[in-house]
């Protein structure tokens, strides 16, 4: 029970049990000043613990506050003088210094001249003009205000908040020199040839007729970019000639070995910051081309900077093609996109890596089923023809290696990541291998029993374009999944 001499106690004060726990308490309501908690638990309630006062700032320390202010006002003054601070503080700041003098100084200082912290300026604008700007100027308005006198450390230093002029597309190759020597046409027209006939209707990343047009005009327009390109093409495509000549060892590895080598003072080009289908289109052909003569270190190298790129252009979301009916060069973008997915499963079932691209960072639709000749070239924006979905277009057999790709990719995250990956993916218990297996062939079966007739194998195709879909789709998913 407490004792009466706390009766003098403040009347809302809490017991020392209730203020320990920080709990309500009703004891000063009751007659014998014992709160229900302190019975309840058998407590005895006492009011004997010390109040702490709350903690106050004593005068001195305001006033040595003070004198911090009216001494950093005047270094602010010394570095932008004639500054209007009472604009931009308000009428307090004048009642501030002049306390903070007094006590710094004592009354002695009132006798000292006066520095004008708040004269007139004609150069306030400029101080209005930096305040409204707290993100920096860009390179136009930093000429402008070139004469402002403010500190250099008190500048937004553009080197580190500005894109560097390299990174933007039409600047790259202006300190490069990248003078390519195309092969005659003579030269160049079978091996283009073969590239459309082999890796463009594996990956169709061009739009042939748009290609052709553009290759017609190349000595006009001197794109750089679709040169880069061009020589892609004709090094993949010199490869795949000499490949089945059946030559020379030697042959075959310095096959198209001409064309690569002068494409990569621009692969070595910082990436743009806004990255253009040839930027993508380009890295994915080298990467295709160093896979067959470089080995996995440079075809990683060159595919992650394409993967990258592709993201950066937000090519990898499905809320970037809804903005606009279908076009040409929005689905050459998810041609393009897709086909790195491909061959990111696919090289990583060979060299056992783990995936670049996970099935959680992209969410795009597949690419239309349509022929090359449904799409508009002579209209600008190359819209889609009214013409129905081609059952035989040159996208079908994409789709279908999309589709496979992916079940591939569940086989290689399952074969290749580790216990924490396999934990996060639900590869778990003792029968968890089992469990993937069953999985991987229900959706192989269920592939097989919907890819279309024409893409489906058979030996006896005349068609040698549909003979060779029909072989890869077919030993791809024998391979795979055996």
């Amino acid at each position: 029970m407490a004792l009466r001499q706390n009766a003098n106690r403040d009347n809302t004060r809490p017991c020392d049990n209730c203020r320990r726990g920080k709990r309500g308490c009703d004891g000063p309501e009751q007659l014998d000043l014992v709160c229900t908690r302190c019975t309840r638990l058998h407590k005895v309630c006492s009011y004997t613990d010390a109040v702490v006062p709350l903690r106050t700032r004593s005068k001195g320390y305001v006033q040595a506050l003070e004198s911090r202010l009216a001494v950093v006002e005047r270094i602010l003054q010394q570095h932008v003088p004639g500054a209007l601070l009472m604009q931009e503080l308000g009428a307090p700041v004048l009642n501030i210094v002049s306390s903070a003098r007094f006590h710094a100084g004592g009354e002695d200082n009132n006798n000292a001249p006066e520095t004008p912290l708040l004269a007139p300026t004609e150069q306030w604008d400029d101080v209005v003009a930096l305040s409204s700007h707290p993100h920096g100027f860009s390179s136009r308005h930093h000429e402008e205000t070139a004469n402002f006198n403010v500190a250099p450390t008190m500048r937004r230093r553009p080197e580190f908040w500005t894109v560097p002029a390299c990174e933007f597309r039409g600047e790259r190759f202006e300190d490069r020199d990248f003078k390519p020597v195309l092969p005659p046409p003579d030269q160049m027209a079978p091996l283009v040839q073969k590239y459309f006939d082999t890796w463009n209707a594996v990956y169709p990343i061009f739009h042939r007729p748009l290609f052709e047009q553009q290759l017609l005009t190349i000595h006009e327009t001197r794109d750089k970019h679709f040169m880069a390109a061009l020589l892609l093409v004709c090094a993949l495509g010199e490869g795949r000639l000499a490949r089945e000549k059946q030559g020379s060892p030697d042959d075959e590895r310095l096959a198209g070995w001409k064309h690569f080598v002068q494409v990569e003072p621009f692969l070595r080009i910082p990436t743009p910051s806004k990255p253009q289908l040839l930027d993508v289109q380009i890295y994915y052909l080298a990467a295709a081309f160093t896979s067959f003569h470089r080995g996995s270190s440079a075809f990683w190298l060159l595919h992650g900077v394409a993967v990258e790129l592709a993201f950066l252009a937000n090519a990898h979301r499905r809320s970037r093609y809804r903005q606009h009916q279908p076009n040409l060069q929005d689905e050459l973008w998810k041609r393009t996109f897709w086909s790195l997915v491909v061959g990111d499963r696919m090289a990583a079932y060979v060299y056992g890596r783990p995936l670049i691209i996970k099935d959680e960072s992209f969410d795009l639709e597949l690419p239309l089923e349509v022929d090359d000749s449904h799409w508009d070239i002579t209209t600008p924006g190359y819209p889609l023809r009214d013409s129905p979905i081609s059952e035989h277009g040159s996208c079908g057999f994409l789709v279908w290696h999309i589709r496979l790709a992916l079940i591939l990719g569940i086989s290689v995250q399952a074969l290749y990541a580790n216990n924490r990956s396999r934990l996060l993916m639900g590869f778990v218990g003792a029968d968890w291998e089992q469990g993937v297996t069953n999985r991987l062939d229900e959706l192989l079966d269920e592939w097989v029993t919907h890819v279309p007739s024409y893409l489906k194998w058979d030996p006896d195709v005349t068609d040698l374009g549909r003979f060779i879909e029909s072989s890869i789709l077919n030993s791809n998913s024998q391979f795979f999944f055996t």
